[in-house]
């Protein structure tokens, strides 16, 4: 393999184009043959892609002696700029090894990387029969091509295969006579993937010791602390070997630590193995933002979602020195993760990691529709109530208010789920000229909290990333419901529908129940969900409340008597849904009596089994 050097001149001032053909002539010509493929590079006042590559192929030529060409790879887009790998051609043969890069960056200015060669001793007619190597120890040959390589310090035709040996991929080149000139291994990894131990907050210090934000539990200026090592957790994750930098990396199939942007820093690496770290370590925050993306990805997955956002989402762990993440698009599905070091470094909690990563959801499934105010409000309610689904299944204490950690700055105190907003009143209303997507974000983040507390994490997960899928620019919130309803139709047969559909008229995001806690109730009492279930499979009732305040319950059969009775204490905090498991065995018809600070209710239930 050729060794490839790089050489980076300093930025050129603004200079015309014909002071840049100069330039680059003086640059290209000063270099003397060499009998290896090495590279050079230089920057240009100049982001305009055909421009570039126009007068470059025509610089090329002159300096390699021979009429060349320039064809495109592949491009990528990056949060800085559009990223172009070309193939150097000659005589309608790629050459191995030699490529140029454009870097056209956002800034207007371009960063190119260039070959040196040699082409003037090179035949153009240098074609002879192909003989095939002798491939042994390898299984199976996947393709090849010919191309110009270089041999002994002169460009010869070669023949370049793929090859399966075992689970590897190996590149081969041969000359036409079929002797082996050198192989490489294809495999983004040189080893098996290792699982080492980390240390991480789970889902953040406050959620885990149960406890709210304050001395001695605090960010202490970014360094670590008795009371905030104890608030982290000894766990593993995989990490991949690098074999061009001869160490373990923060990379996995779901996620990827990447320096992307200013304040620049290298992600840790371990020659070893260890990665444990502590708060005090700038790594830190790069382990701890790799272990909860790929634990929320594999989550996903497990749901059936493994589809979703299926790639290795290159993330920045300190990729701004603002109190502020984000997710970056940089593809049709495909984009990035930034998080910020303002305040309490994000990349320490889990909300916000988990938040981001859920734009990279939404776009992966319905990418180019985050259009309008309330779509885009629904997206970070969306994100939100991944990130209430992360930490809930750690604990339920403060569940409902999202970023714990995080928001805890003179300017920034994180969100509350479960609010007495209902739709549309609350929507925010541009009273300040500007419209507040995260004050909106609120009812359907509230509502799709509502539909957890019915079903549960793994179906509401379920409905909601089927739902995604459809989603549409300039989306509403009842347009949000509705698809999600229609979701339980076709994942579930309709099985909790019912439930569902009471939650999100006390949201308002039914019609007819709009506003529901601003006028009257569409639903005029306490209202009980799962009666057939019940009846026919000993399933719970699902007693909705209503706004009332309930205060007994009690279980009559028809001749009076009382099966079961409950007392409710004021200062017990009742979910939207209680679940009643009422002891009935026979069948028969039963009375369930509901007293309220308003008065008493009574619903008939059905026992056939």
């Amino acid at each position: 393999m050729p060794y490839i050097c790089s050489i980076t001149y300093p930025p050129y001032p603004s200079v015309p184009l014909i002071r840049l053909i100069f330039i680059w002539t003086l640059l290209l010509l000063s270099q003397a043959p060499n009998a290896q493929v090495n590279y050079r590079s230089l920057w240009i006042e100049s982001n305009a892609l055909e421009t570039t590559t126009q007068h470059l192929v025509k610089q090329l030529s002159i300096s390699y002696g021979r009429e060349i060409e320039l064809q495109e790879m592949y491009h990528r887009l990056s949060p800085i700029g559009t990223h172009y790998t070309f193939e150097v051609r000659f005589a309608g043969l790629g050459i191995y090894g030699a490529e140029v890069k454009i870097n056209l960056l956002n800034n207007g200015r371009s960063s190119i990387t260039y070959p040196e060669l040699d082409l003037n001793q090179v035949t153009a007619s240098d074609s002879r029969s192909i003989t095939q190597p002798q491939m042994v120890g390898y299984d199976e040959v996947l393709k090849s091509r010919l191309t110009w390589t270089l041999v002994a310090g002169e460009l010869r035709q070669a023949q370049v295969y793929k090859a399966m040996r075992g689970i590897e991929v190996v590149e081969v080149v041969a000359d036409l006579e079929g002797e082996i000139l050198s192989e490489r291994l294809l495999n983004r990894h040189a080893k098996p993937d290792s699982t080492v131990a980390v240390n991480i907050f789970l889902p953040d210090p406050v959620t885990s010791s149960m406890t709210e934000y304050g001395y001695p539990l605090e960010d202490n200026n970014d360094q670590n602390s008795t009371e905030l090592a104890a608030a982290m957790i000894t766990d593993s994750i995989a990490v991949r070997w690098d074999s061009t930098l001869v160490a373990w990396t923060l990379q996995s199939n779901y996620a990827r630590a990447s320096d992307l942007s200013f304040p620049f820093g290298e992600p840790p690496t371990s020659a070893d193995g260890p990665f444990g770290f502590n708060r005090s370590d700038s790594a830190f925050e790069f382990v701890n933002a790799y272990y909860h993306l790929n634990r929320q990805h594999r989550h996903v997955e497990s749901i059936g979602f493994g589809s979703v956002a299926a790639y290795a989402i290159p993330f920045d762990a300190h990729g701004t020195e603002d109190d502020q993440s984000s997710f970056l698009p940089t593809g049709d599905s495909t984009g990035v993760l930034i998080f910020g070091d303002g305040g309490i470094d994000d990349a320490e909690d889990a909300d916000v990691i988990v938040h981001e990563y859920g734009h990279a959801f939404v776009h992966s499934m319905a990418p180019e529709t985050s259009i309008g105010d309330e779509r885009l409000a629904i997206e970070e309610g969306v994100c939100d109530f991944f990130a209430l689904c992360y930490s809930r299944t750690e604990s339920d204490f403060g569940y409902d208010r999202l970023f714990n950690w995080d928001g805890n700055t003179d300017d920034w105190h994180g969100r509350t789920i479960g609010s007495s907003y209902t739709y549309p009143s609350d929507l925010d209303d541009y009273a300040d000229g500007k419209y507040d997507i995260y004050k909106s974000s609120l009812i359907w983040s509230s509502a799709l909290s509502d539909v957890y507390d019915l079903v549960g994490r793994t179906v509401s997960e379920r409905l909601l990333l089927t739902s995604l899928y459809s989603y549409y620019s300039y989306m509403t919130m009842t347009d949000a419901a509705r698809l999600l309803l229609e979701a339980d139709s076709l994942l579930y047969d309709g099985a909790h529908l019912e439930d569902i559909r009471v939650a999100f008229c006390y949201r308002g995001l039914q019609d007819g129940c709009q506003d529901t806690l601003l006028s009257n109730r569409p639903v005029g009492q306490p209202y009980v969900a799962g009666l057939e279930d019940f009846a026919y499979h000993g399933g719970a009732l699902r007693l909705f409340a209503n706004g009332f305040t309930i205060t007994h319950l009690q279980l009559y059969q028809l001749n009076g008597r009382i099966m079961w009775d409950e007392e409710i204490s004021d200062s017990e905090i009742t979910p939207l849904f209680r679940e009643l498991h009422l002891p009935v065995e026979s069948s028969g018809l039963y009375i369930l009596r509901i007293t309220t600070t308003e008065g008493d209710f009574r619903i008939k239930i059905l026992r056939n089994r």
